[in-house]
């Protein structure tokens, strides 16, 4: 079977997903607020400080400026792309129509949203799912409301500022349904509603005098206006974006936190290096990119039921369920825990995820991958035992449960009776995977071109969704999980085509002479790939609440600054000091693993 040049471009088209982002020495960002205020104690503040330190640990410079006037927001976005300024960070949804007509006018500059997405192919966002966290708040201001009426403060009615509004009501409606809710936008009264302290004010007295007696402000630094209202008047307060217990402490109940200054700093680093594998980050409680502030400032106000309460209503959110708990607060019952765990890896070298560069004259470095597991080991407390086998005999072991955990590319049909992975709506769960990579395609430098090129026999790696697509079309596969075993095939003419992992096969490519002068990339992303921590059916029944637990973890771990802090060491070549020597290993070393400069401090 011929499978034409046109026919392969019609396919690639439709499985194209993204194009990798590559680094280079114009990476200058900058991040344009929507806002006069940007020492705001919440939303602005914490951006701010996750640039200010990603720029202080690379040594780089960065810009910013802020506006709130449509107009000049306009003037300062011409400004900073014709200043070269690369990638620019535009959080806000308000100025969503701006920034549009920016990323389309521009193609050659990254945008990387926040609290919105745009559908663009130089666009990036970040999205949280603030519901997950004000539901817990709502739970904790059910127990500890004494009218029976909740209030809500919001900036304006955007979609995020609506996901804490609604996750607020009903985490409350959750625990007793006749409690009774009143909303207030300060967009209806203010020009303003994000930073009009007064305001905010205004609208806490308005809601108290309505007869809510604990409220929760989602409006940015009004919401300090609307906190000193309620403390004034000895009612409660939720705060919002940071941690705020301490702006009126014993009237702020909680804070319900987005973890801004992480996400942005993950963001860097992934666009740094083109490790942005999905255009959109979604960050909830699994991500560790929301979450309640709990400290000293609000410790008296929290009993021990509405603790066990939140903690029971957390549980059950990252397990796919949201059971709450009975009215006394009652925990479940804690689950026992394996001693460690037996994970198989591929037996091949998987640059940068597997393995890493090898160092001169020594042992292959632990890669992406392992260094995510390793990191999920330590703050389970679990070790991990690490053994590698061919896939086929990886997947064989599972099914037998001889091991505890397999790493695959990607869920393929062969592995639903075998093991257990992450699923969500009955399908394999990408917010929970472990790692997110591209597939691109790659020929010889002196293949013909035209209608009649043959571009088949095509190698691709085993246990891949492309290659049940491509197969599933009659397409001539070559299966092979040894990449460059795929590319000496290439390279003797054996196959017309490699699909691979852009990453890796650069990387191999580039250390080959004979190999730049053969081979060349025709397309840097036909369509993704998520890579899954599979478990034994065995285990998962065994330890079911661990097993999800384990996870979330890694996908927390996956967003985390202690994983992609290390991310530069990838990529500078060998002889770089690494501190986690050997797959064997599963401690990293917890002072380098979050190695903050002075003064530099996540929101927690």
């Amino acid at each position: 079977m011929r499978l034409h040049r046109a026919t392969f471009t019609a396919l690639i088209i439709t499985l194209l997903l993204t194009l990798t982002a590559h680094a280079d020495s114009s990476f200058r960002p900058a991040i344009l607020f929507n806002s006069d205020v940007v020492q705001d104690n919440a939303f602005n503040q914490q951006l701010l400080e996750g640039v200010q330190t990603y720029a202080e640990r690379k040594g780089i410079d960065y810009a910013y400026k802020a506006s709130a006037n449509p107009r000049q927001y306009h003037r300062y976005l011409d400004t900073l792309i014709r200043g070269g300024r690369n990638p620019i960070l535009a959080p806000g949804a308000a100025t969503a129509r701006i920034v549009r007509a920016a990323a389309e006018a521009h193609p050659d500059t990254t945008f990387i949203t926040i609290d919105y997405s745009l559908d663009l192919p130089n666009v990036r966002s970040i999205l949280f799912r603030e519901r997950e966290a004000a539901y817990l708040a709502g739970v904790l201001a059910a127990y500890r409301t004494e009218s029976q009426v909740l209030g809500f403060v919001g900036g304006m009615k955007i979609p995020a500022i609506e996901d804490f509004r609604e996750g607020f009501f009903a985490g409350a409606h959750s625990v007793n349904p006749v409690i009774q809710t009143r909303t207030l936008y300060l967009s209806d009264n203010s020009a303003r509603p994000f930073d009009d302290a007064d305001a905010g004010y205004q609208a806490g007295r308005k809601l108290l005098a309505d007869q809510a007696d604990i409220v929760f402000s989602a409006a940015g630094s009004s919401g300090e206006g609307t906190l000193r209202a309620l403390a004034e008047a000895g009612a409660l307060g939720i705060g919002v974006d940071s941690n705020q217990n301490d702006v009126a402490p014993g009237h702020v109940l909680t804070s319900v936190l987005k973890k801004l200054d992480r996400a942005v700093y993950v963001a860097l680093v992934s666009e740094r290096w083109g490790l942005w594998r999905n255009r959109v980050k979604h960050l909830g409680l699994a991500q560790d990119g929301v979450g309640l502030a709990m400290d000293e400032h609000n410790a008296p106000l929290i009993t021990r039921a509405m603790h066990d309460a939140v903690d029971q209503v957390r549980n059950d959110i990252l397990a796919g369920r949201l059971i709450v708990s009975d009215s006394d607060g009652s925990a479940i019952a804690t689950e026992r825990r394996p001693l460690s765990i037996r994970v198989l890896l591929p037996d091949t070298p998987q640059w940068p995820y597997i393995t890493n560069a090898p160092q001169t004259g020594g042992a292959d470095r632990p890669g992406l991958v392992i260094d995510a597991l390793n990191l999920a080991s330590q703050e389970l407390g679990v070790p991990f035992h690490y053994e590698r086998q061919p896939l086929r005999r990886g997947i064989y072991s599972l099914g037998r449960n001889e091991a505890d955990a397999l790493l695959v590319k990607s869920i393929s049909p062969e592995l639903d009776n075998i093991a257990v992975y992450p699923v969500e709506d009955g399908r394999p769960d990408p917010s929970r995977a472990l790692m997110h990579w591209d597939l691109a395609v790659y020929r010889r430098a002196d293949s013909p071109t035209g209608v009649d090129y043959r571009l088949m026999p095509i190698a691709v790696p085993l246990g891949t969704r492309i290659a049940e697509d491509l197969a599933r079309k009659g397409v001539d596969l070559s299966r092979n999980d040894n990449l460059r075993s795929r590319l000496g095939m290439l390279e003797r003419a054996r196959v017309n085509t490699v699909v691979a992992d852009p990453l890796h096969a650069d990387y191999l490519i580039g250390r080959s002479p004979r190999l730049r002068n053969t081979i060349v990339k025709t397309a840097d992303a036909i369509g993704e790939e998520a890579s899954y921590l599979l478990l034994s059916r065995d285990f998962y029944r065994t330890y079911p609440r661990f097993s999800e637990e384990l996870w979330n973890q890694l996908s927390q771990v996956r967003e985390s600054v202690a994983l992609w802090d290390q991310a530069d060491r990838y990529f500078e070549g060998p002889g770089v000091e690494t501190g986690n020597n050997g797959v064997e290993k599963t401690k990293v070393d917890e002072a380098k693993a979050d190695n903050r400069p002075p003064g530099a401090a996540w929101t927690q």
